[in-house]
């Protein structure tokens, strides 16, 4: 009996403490409070379902579900400001991002220091200020190629079959399969295969 009155003292001394400590709660645990904070920003583009996802972040999700499923709605939510803490590493700046949008967070903010010092990093042009030049991508080196023309060898695992083996290569025909490989029928585990 003791022990139960101990556990139970514990648990509302912790959910007691949780309370104090943990105040600050993200702005998309609130619907009401985040569509009124979007309300109050000037903006052209509407804003959709209940939590007010933009239309690129209703189009990443789902435009049907994410006005239809007001769970599926919270996991979105919760996902873009979780994608926002991530970019920014600042909660209220998360916040204002799930508001307003990333890029104009970006443009008041300026580049963190984490991106900025002797190395050059190309801001992604969703987060680019509005009005600034486009990026240009940097030049990708090339990596030296096999001939193309070289056909593709594997080696037939156990439990293959041509089924299988065609089933891993879309377009390739059992015909072409055959005469890739000297018109034989059979394989066996070990064995190397030609495709075409």
């Amino acid at each position: 009996m003791r022990s139960c009155f101990v556990v139970l003292f514990g648990l509302i001394a912790t959910s007691l403490w949780a309370q104090d400590t943990l105040r600050y709660q993200p702005i998309f645990m609130n619907p009401a409070k985040l569509r009124a904070a979007q309300s109050t920003i000037q903006s052209n583009s509407p804003r959709l379902g209940p939590f007010g996802l933009s239309q690129p972040a209703a189009a990443r999700f789902g435009w049907e579900r994410v006005q239809r499923d007001s769970a599926f709605a919270f996991a979105a939510a919760q996902t873009l400001w979780l994608d926002y803490l991530c970019l920014f590493e600042d909660s209220l700046c998360a916040d204002l991002a799930l508001i307003r949008s990333p890029r104009s967070v970006w443009s008041e903010l300026g580049i963190p220091e984490r991106f900025a010092g002797d190395h050059v990093v190309a801001v992604p042009p969703f987060m680019s200020a509005p009005g600034a030049t486009e990026l240009k991508k940097p030049p990708v080196p090339k990596v030296p190629s096999t001939d193309p023309a070289a056909p593709l060898r594997i080696t037939v695992r156990p439990g293959d079959s041509f089924y299988r083996i065609l089933s891993r290569y879309p377009g390739l025909k059992l015909a072409q399969l055959y005469a890739a490989n000297k018109g034989s029928d059979r394989i066996y585990p070990g064995q190397i295969l030609v495709i075409p």
